[in-house]
């Protein structure tokens, strides 16, 4: 049974790193560029590595083109 997460992601920032906001928001700045899917892809390793997942328990639902984006985590 997989879980969805909604995250913020913060591409092209100074430097990588994560946050829960008062919210209970989760924000994930990543230093790639959002060109090309790379910083999708570092999302995708950073959701993993945070959590201690495999990047292949982790998959981008929605949110391709948007800050705002909705995981799927097995």
């Amino acid at each position: 049974m997989s879980k969805r997460l909604t995250v913020i992601a913060h591409p092209n920032s100074k430097q990588s790193r994560v946050i829960q906001d008062e919210a209970g928001h989760w924000h994930f700045y990543l230093q790639q560029k959002a060109i090309g899917g790379q910083a999708n892809q570092a999302l995708i390793e950073a959701v993993a590595d945070h959590f201690h997942l495999k990047k292949n328990q982790v998959q981008l639902i929605s949110g391709h083109k948007s800050k705002q984006k909705v995981l799927s985590i097995e």
